[in-house]
C-alpha cells in the first residue's frame, strides 16, 4: 500500500511539473517576448532569476543548496538556461509551483 502511495505521489508531482512548467513558461514568454530580439532566451533568464528570488524569499531549504551549486554558473551563463529552469522547477513542490504561478500572474 505504501509503495502505491509513493507511486501516486510521484505521478502527481510529475503531472504538476509538466502542466505548471507550460503555464509559467507561457506567462514569461508573453510578458518578455519583446526582449527576445535582443537576447536569446531572455524570458527564461527572467524566469530563473525570479525563481531564485522566490526560493530565497520563501526561505526554502533547497535554496541554499541551489544557490551554492548553480548561482555562479547562472550568472556566468555556463550551464544552459533550460537545464537550470528544469532543475529549479523540479525542486519545488506542486503547491509551491502553483503559488509561484499565482504570484507571477499579477
Amino acid at each position: 500500500m505504501n509503495n502505491s502511495n509513493n507511486i501516486n505521489s510521484l505521478f502527481t508531482d510529475l503531472k504538476s511539473f509538466c502542466q505548471s512548467k507550460e503555464i509559467i513558461s507561457n506567462i514569461y514568454y508573453i510578458r518578455n517576448n519583446y526582449l527576445l530580439k535582443y537576447e536569446t532566451n531572455a524570458d527564461l533568464y527572467w524566469l530563473v532569476s525570479d525563481l531564485i528570488l522566490y526560493m530565497k524569499k520563501c526561505k526554502l531549504s533547497i535554496y541554499n543548496l541551489c544557490n551554492k551549486k548553480y548561482n555562479n554558473s547562472f550568472k556566468k551563463k555556463k550551464i544552459p538556461i533550460h537545464f537550470l529552469f528544469n532543475k529549479f522547477w523540479s525542486l519545488l513542490l506542486p503547491e509551491q509551483r502553483e503559488n509561484f504561478i499565482q504570484i507571477r500572474k499579477i
